[in-house]
This record gives structure tokens, C-alpha cells and sequence, in this order.
């Protein structure tokens, strides 16, 4: 992955008409890799996937799970297999859910998701794009009426011939925005665009009976600070050591207190954001500010959750 992705050093903040303010992670993140890594998910995706296989794991795609229940010591799990409609039971001494935010296994337990959702959806293009921004770098511009608009380079390979134009990811909570901002020109059309909403949950529990919970099936949280997948995969890593060491009974304890707090400081990022009064430059730093606390949870995750050779 490292060969592959770009390293982000920071993120620069710019509004019309202000000095632009930047973050970077160098002396800030005090971690054995001080920047987040730039890599697409499908990449990321591609490279697991190898990883998995070479180890001598199979994944089965197209199989979706409709049902799951404890029974005793054991727990029952119902599948569906997509391209025939067929169905299968499986008895597992344990599974993890990570089937998503919309968790089949979490609705089928029961488990609560408390937390809050933003109202109105916020909108994402991948395109290829003309601009003058440094690409090692994230970059929030600030626009009038309260409004804001993020791009981050997309990497698939870093070691590929670079492009003309490179793709570019586009986030803002208002549509049509990027015609506003100056020396920024569209040069093509997206390669993919959604709008989705924001939503801050974590589940009441991690753990019921022998399911366990990772990923999207036990906390969502916006975008903002890249945390997303990463902490599905960090769920997944700790929970494996556990198996091995025969300690699945502590990953609630090790899992949830991190995870929510995780969630928690993303809410408060996005609660406090600038955008609310842009035309307030102190806004700004406090963003800065948050945004440093955010970025300062991955060193604490590996520090205080997992020790080399014994769990914390």
C-alpha cells in the first residue's frame, strides 16, 4: 500500500478574501507514519483481497446474509445465494457482522443504534479535474451563504505515468458548487457520483451472544478525517487477535470505547464547522484545531488498544 499511495501531509484551509491556514500532520502526528495515505478503497479492496487469498482464505461474493440467531453454543446463520435464489444454513461457532450500516445482523438481534442524522444529503463526484492545487495535500474552500466544498486526489497507483488531469474527489453539502471556485475547471465528465447522508451512530452493544459487531454494522460517522474503512479494518484486526489468543470475550471492552470516540470527536468536527459563519476567520482555526484532534486518534488507537504480544 505504501509503494502504491500518495502520502497527505495536510490539509489547507482557503476562503476568499482570508489567508489560507494549513494542517500538517508533520509534528502533529506523532506516529511511526505521520500523513494518511491516499488510496482508493478499490485498490485497497484488490490488494486484502490477494492478501486474504495467498493465505488461503476464499471469499464467496454473491451470497448474502438474511438471518442469524445464537443456538447454544453455536450461531445459526441463514444465507442467501444471489444467483439463484437459493438458500443455505450454516452453524458457526462465532461470526463477525460487518454487513454494513444497513446490518441485517444488527436489525435481526435487535441492538440498538442510537445517535443523530444530518437532514439533508451531502454530494461526492470522482472526477478528472484542471487545477493549480498541490496534489500531496487536502484542500477546504470556503465559499459565501455558509457554504464549503473539499477535494482530495484519488490514487489508485501513484507509480502509474502521471495524468494530465487527475481524478479528484469532490465532497460538499451543496450541489453545483464547483463552477464557483476560480482556476478549478471540470475536465471530463465523473467517473462516479452519489449523494448520501451523514449520520454519527454506534451500537448499544458490539457483542451479542457469538455475533460480534465491526465496521459500518457497529458505527458510522461522516467522511471527514478519512476514518471510515480504516476503522472497519482496525475493528477486524484487533478481533482476530483476540480469536487467536482465545480473548473474544474482551473485544466489546477493547473495541467500543475507541470507536466511539472516534465518532464522537467526527460529530464535534462537523457540529463546529466554519461553514457556519465563514466570513469569521477564527472559525477557521478552531476547525484547524478539531481537525488536529481528529487526526490524532489513529496513533491512539494502535497505542492503547494493541500492544505487541498482549492486549492492553
Amino acid at each position: 500500500m505504501l509503494a502504491l499511495g500518495l502520502p497527505f501531509r495536510g490539509v489547507r484551509f482557503s476562503q476568499r478574501g482570508k489567508p489560507a491556514r494549513e494542517l500538517l500532520f508533520k509534528g502533529q502526528v506523532h506516529h511511526k507514519y505521520p500523513f494518511i495515505l491516499g488510496l482508493s478503497q478499490a485498490t485497497t479492496e484488490r490488494l486484502l483481497a490477494v492478501a486474504f487469498e495467498n493465505a488461503g482464505g476464499k471469499i464467496e461474493r454473491g451470497v448474502e446474509l438474511i438471518g442469524c440467531r445464537n443456538e447454544a453454543k453455536t450461531v445459526l446463520t441463514e444465507l442467501r445465494h444471489c444467483s439463484d435464489n437459493s438458500r443455505e444454513t450454516v452453524f458457526a461457532s462465532w461470526i463477525l457482522a460487518a454487513d454494513g450500516a444497513h446490518s441485517t445482523a444488527r436489525k435481526t438481534l435487535n441492538v440498538d443504534f442510537p445517535g443523530s442524522s444530518f437532514e439533508k444529503p451531502w454530494h461526492l463526484a470522482d472526477l478528472p479535474l484542471s487545477t493549480p492545487f498541490e496534489e500531496d495535500l487536502g484542500h477546504v474552500l470556503f465559499l459565501d451563504g455558509n457554504r464549503f466544498i473539499f477535494f482530495i486526489r484519488v490514487i489508485d497507483d501513484i507509480t502509474e505515468p502521471p495524468k494530465q488531469n487527475p481524478i479528484w474527489r469532490v465532497i460538499s453539502p451543496q450541489e453545483n458548487t464547483l463552477e464557483e471556485i476560480a482556476d478549478v475547471e471540470p475536465a471530463g465528465a465523473p467517473i462516479w457520483k452519489s449523494a448520501f447522508h451523514i449520520s454519527h451512530r454506534i451500537n448499544r452493544q458490539f457483542q451479542v451472544g457469538n455475533v460480534f459487531f465491526a465496521g459500518d454494522a457497529a458505527h458510522i460517522h461522516s467522511p471527514i478525517g478519512a476514518r471510515g474503512m480504516n476503522l472497519g479494518l482496525e475493528d477486524a484486526n484487533i478481533f482476530s487477535r483476540l480469536v487467536t489468543s482465545r480473548q473474544m470475550r474482551r473485544y466489546e471492552d477493547l473495541r467500543k470505547t475507541v470507536d466511539k470516540g472516534v465518532v464522537k470527536k467526527n460529530r464535534t468536527v462537523v457540529a463546529n464547522r466554519p461553514w457556519r459563519n465563514s466570513n469569521e476567520a477564527p472559525h477557521m482555526l478552531g476547525a484547524i484545531e478539531l481537525a488536529r484532534a481528529n487526526s490524532a486518534v489513529a496513533p491512539a488507537i494502535s497505542e492503547n488498544c494493541y500492544r505487541p504480544g498482549s492486549f492492553c
